[in-house]
């Protein structure tokens, strides 16, 4: 930019924070669950709310929604919350577990957005699936100061492409996901509009540590004989003759 003449301002925040372990440690006890919350979901917490743009990577059943409700419960204090879900399912799913956890008046501060839902609201978190809210125009967005989406690898590319392209000066995307291998999006563009991937935990580390339950897989390969293969391809067999 220099060499071409061109002058260059940067109107993000910076782009860590200076949250450490001791800061989710005060979070913790300022908001008490009933619930374990385990070390990778601590390490989980404070990763997320000092890179302020990164993908959390922790399985299926590891506790999403209690890392979730934590990096709420501590945004929410800096300004509005969008929280950006795949399904209806999760909207409900997720304010009710926020509830079981200890946020019991819940409803006051949290909007759901569904179809059919009011989309507007000065609530200061709201809950949304990226359906409901893709076409929104920039202004709707102007409110927010974090983006949080769970699932994220589970939104159309195009759709997830918009919606983070209408909060250019929101510094605070955190993505939460149990994978990015089958990503509906393009791995890369998860990565580009949330940030670097962190891996919290692993499915197998969780199973021996006794958090999540064993899996054992036995494969049956079921096959024809060799004459039933050869009369099925002698005779040229369609499927209905094979049934």
């Amino acid at each position: 930019a220099q060499k071409h003449g061109y002058s260059v301002e940067n109107r993000l925040p910076p782009s860590t924070s200076d949250w450490s372990g001791l800061d989710t440690e005060a979070i913790l006890k300022r908001h008490p669950t009933n619930l374990d919350v385990r070390d990778y979901q601590r390490t989980a917490i404070t990763h997320g709310l000092h890179k302020q743009r990164c993908v959390l990577i922790s399985p299926t059943a590891s506790g999403k929604s209690l890392i979730l409700y934590y990096l709420v419960r501590a945004r929410v204090a800096h300004g509005p919350v969008l929280l950006i879900v795949p399904t209806i399912s999760l909207v409900s799913q997720m304010v009710g577990d926020w509830r079981e956890y200890g946020w019991t008046n819940v409803d006051q501060f949290v909007h759901c957005i569904t179809g059919g839902i009011t989309k507007e609201t000065d609530k200061p978190v709201v809950v949304s699936t990226w359906q409901s809210i893709f076409r929104q125009p920039e202004a709707w967005f102007d409110r927010y100061t974090t983006v949080l989406g769970d699932e994220c690898h589970l939104y159309k590319a195009e759709s997830l492409r918009g919606i983070m392209d209408k909060v250019p000066t929101c510094a605070v995307r955190i993505g939460v996901t149990g994978t990015l291998d089958d990503a509906k999006s393009n791995k890369l563009m998860v990565e580009g509009v949330f940030g670097p991937p962190y891996q919290v935990a692993r499915t197998a580390d969780l199973q021996t540590r006794g958090h999540l339950a064993p899996i054992k897989i036995q494969g049956h390969f079921l096959q024809y004989n060799k004459h039933d293969k050869w009369m099925l391809k002698e005779h040229k067999r369609q499927y209905q003759d094979e049934i």
